[in-house]
């Protein structure tokens, strides 16, 4: 799997250090909820894990498993030549005026 997201940054030309919207095509929303499983998964792990320890090495795995959803949804959006919507911090009027 490591390997495989190597590949997979290797072929982008830009970084994927940011966060993405996800819904750009079908495939891209199906890995975004994959991902969003794979997290939640991880949740309840640790949660069990602080009662009945489970193998640090399938924590691991399960953790690094939402970061391969990531990038595959990252390359499928390069492939397709979407541009990908990135997700920017709401920053009210710093001047104080209200527009």
């Amino acid at each position: 799997m490591e390997v495989w997201m190597e590949e997979i940054e290797t072929s982008l030309a830009d970084a994927t250090d940011h966060f993405l919207l996800p819904g750009d095509n079908e495939v891209c929303a199906l890995c975004q909820m994959a991902r969003t499983i794979m997290r939640r998964a991880e949740r309840r792990l640790v949660a069990l894990h602080k009662n009945d320890p489970v193998d640090p090495s399938i924590l691991q795995f399960v953790n690094r498993l939402s970061d391969l959803f990531f990038k595959l949804c990252h390359q499928e959006s390069h492939q397709k030549g979407l541009s990908e919507k990135r997700w920017r911090r709401f920053r009210p009027n710093q001047s104080g005026s209200e527009s």
